[in-house]
């Protein structure tokens, strides 16, 4: 009797571990930390917008070097039954975030995904990882996904956007703006990764001072786990 009470104890305490949720308190405040609180957006995403690239979680702030974010990442989010969304990736400091004359620059911009099937959506902006040549010094990638509204895809007028790396009408795009054009309301989920030189700062001995302030902020929040991630 007292082994199955300690096992049960034991696969609630792991149960519980696994599915740490992150309070709307706590993702503000990481928002807030990194300044995309007031220099995107006003107001906070209320839910973690969960992202990976490859294997590793992004966690509010990770570092990954271009090579690791090359690809789209793995994206959810918990939908409602016949909703719309809409998924937005950008760079607010480019070409850096002392002089961001083309804040806000598109990395990815994705209407209508019908509940969280990214791959559904109508995709007006194509994703573009992280640009080497771009970036010097530390930029914050952020991503997020607004609920529209209604139960039907919205026709957004927007002329569709390529791969070209230096494509300039990526740039000055306002994510604010966008979302009250569109009547989106405040967006719901939200994430973001650091980034700003060829080589994984974590790894690289050469890094500049700068990038060193990045490993103080790699493990500070609890990753929250779910079966696809």
């Amino acid at each position: 009797m007292f082994f199955e009470l300690s096992l049960l104890f034991s696969s609630i305490l792991t149960l519980c571990c696994c599915q740490y949720v992150h309070t709307p308190t706590q993702i503000k405040s990481f928002f807030e930390r990194e300044e995309i609180i007031p220099d995107v957006l006003i107001y906070s995403p209320e839910k973690e917008l969960k992202v990976k690239y490859g294997d590793e979680k992004c966690n509010f702030g990770t570092a990954y070097s271009a090579s690791e974010v090359k690809e789209p990442p793995k994206v959810k989010w918990e939908h409602e039954p016949g909703a719309y969304y809409t998924l937005i990736m950008i760079d607010p400091d480019v070409p850096n975030k002392k002089n961001p004359i083309l804040r806000e620059y598109q990395h990815w911009l994705v209407v209508n995904i019908p509940e969280s099937r990214t791959m559904e959506g109508q995709t007006l902006t194509e994703y573009l990882g992280v640009i080497p040549e771009q970036t010097k010094s530390i930029h914050r990638y952020v991503l997020f996904v607004y609920k529209q509204p209604g139960k039907k895809p919205i026709n957004f007028d927007l002329m569709y956007k390529d791969k070209t790396p230096n494509n300039s009408t990526r740039g000055k795009f306002h994510t604010q703006n966008f979302a009250e054009a569109y009547k989106l309301g405040n967006v719901t989920f939200g994430n973001f990764f650091l980034s700003g030189m060829v080589l994984d700062p974590r790894y690289d001995d050469n890094m500049d001072e700068e990038y060193r302030k990045i490993g103080a902020k790699i493990d500070l929040t609890k990753p929250s786990d779910d079966d696809d991630f």
